[in-house]
């Protein structure tokens, strides 16, 4: 063989030698992208993916959130496991499994997430999600990960992967929708959409190069938190930052609004202008009061914060106008001073899951508690009125509008009638103003 003929043959042996080494790797998954995808779909029983991971992935965590109102009740680490400890296989099966029992409406939904790798003796399970929808709702969907797709994804280390949504109805006048998993996928387009249910208990998987107990410590806190905790802002003075924040915050970005900065002197003020009336007033005002504490606390200088919307020219007012200052969020946490909460990501988590949520707890439970036979109520004196009523208006005299559930006899009350109770401490010959 002449020279020529022992390069050739030299350089087509390194070759196929170079190839031979590559699928070699690929087949031991010590080379190329994790991926995953779905291989039997919802309906047909478990539902599997099917996972390649490469040669650096050392663990995986397993990770729920509820949201009800667009408002995160709650979040919690369900699995954080190395893959070898747990005998998980690096490539191979992922099942999960929901099971319910849902025997009496009064009873609510006894509903479980399980899951389990290939490898896995058995299913592990959230004991804790039926507790979440035992909340009286009337309707769920379910949505999984790629479910209608079954091509290869590529994974990214540490990429937060939403395998399971559940998307709830409250009431019969809600509209449910099937929102995609890809939708929570990315924490900023998921504020968007995240309120467009009455709830939502989503399930995320984690692949991680850090080992597990690393892994975990990365998740004490929701990412939704991180994110928000990343996007405070030491200036109300800084547009750019306050924007961010809003949006980060998801405060409506569907109703369309613009914002007004008050900072040539105290108190410091962002105000947001939306350009649509709300479908629900109350509901509206109580979502848009905890964004506003947020804000006040994600907000360093900031002391006050207002929002306005318009009205139907029909009602006789052009608009509604209300605030939230730090003396009124203080008063609504039961604490010394609101900014607390910013100190750390812990304490973020703190206030969005253990506080929010209750701020309107004593009212809650007077209306709840105090029910008297069918369609009566008592006062915690123990007065019995026929009715309980919102009152969302402005009182004479006064420049912002307010809200107030009202136990009376009347069938419609007045802001002259509140403004009356008011100035009598709450109570007057026509009502009990259970304070918002």
């Amino acid at each position: 063989m002449n020279g020529i003929g022992r390069v050739f043959q030299a350089a087509v042996l390194g070759i196929a030698t170079g190839i031979l080494v590559i699928v070699i790797c690929l087949g031991n998954g010590q080379v190329g992208e994790s991926q995953i995808r779905c291989v039997k779909q919802p309906g047909k029983g478990d539902i599997e993916y099917e996972y390649r991971l490469d040669g650096k992935i050392k663990s995986f965590l397993i990770y729920k959130e509820y949201y009800r109102s667009g408002e995160l009740l709650e979040f919690g680490v369900l699995r954080a496991e190395d893959l070898a400890e747990a005998g998980v296989k690096r490539d191979g099966i992922l099942n999960l499994r929901i099971e319910r029992n849902s025997q009496t409406m009064d009873a609510g939904w006894n509903i479980n997430f399980l899951n389990q790798f290939e490898g896995e003796e058995d299913f592990s399970r959230d004991a804790n999600s039926w507790e979440s929808l035992n909340q009286g709702y009337l309707g769920m969907m379910e949505s999984y990960f790629l479910e209608n797709q079954s091509q290869w994804q590529k994974v990214k280390e540490g990429e937060n992967i939403a395998l399971a949504a559940w998307h709830l109805m409250e009431s019969g006048e809600s509209e449910l929708r099937k929102l995609p998993c890809e939708e929570f996928m990315e924490e900023q387009t998921k504020q968007e959409v995240i309120g467009q249910n009455d709830g939502e208990v989503l399930y995320y998987l984690v692949f991680s190069e850090k080992n597990a107990h690393e892994l975990k410590s990365d998740y004490e806190v929701s990412p939704y938190v991180k994110m928000l905790f990343e996007a405070a802002n030491p200036y109300i003075g800084d547009a750019p930052a306050d924007e961010k924040l809003v949006e980060a915050l998801g405060i409506f970005p569907e109703m369309g609004r613009t914002m007004e900065l008050e900072t040539q002197g105290e108190p410091y003020t962002l105000k947001l202008h939306f350009e649509d009336e709300p479908s629900g007033e109350i509901g509206f005002y109580e979502q848009m009061e905890k964004k506003a504490i947020l804000l006040l606390c994600l907000i360093e200088n900031a002391d006050r914060i207002e929002w306005t919307y318009p009205l139907d020219s029909t009602q006789g007012q052009p608009e509604r106008s209300f605030f939230c200052d730090r003396e009124r969020a203080n008063e609504l946490l039961g604490v010394k001073d609101v900014k607390s909460f910013a100190k750390s990501e812990a304490s973020l988590q703190e206030l969005m899951t253990g506080a929010l949520p209750y701020i309107y707890s004593d009212c809650v439970m007077n209306v709840m508690g105090l029910g008297v036979g069918e369609g009566r109520y008592a006062s915690p004196e123990g007065q019995i009125y026929e009715n309980l009523l919102y009152f969302i208006g402005r009182l004479p005299g006064e420049e912002y509008d307010r809200v107030f559930r009202v136990l009376t006899d009347e069938e419609k009350v007045t802001a002259k009638d509140v403004a009356e109770a008011v100035s009598q401490g709450g109570v007057s010959k026509k009502m009990y103003l259970v304070w918002q």
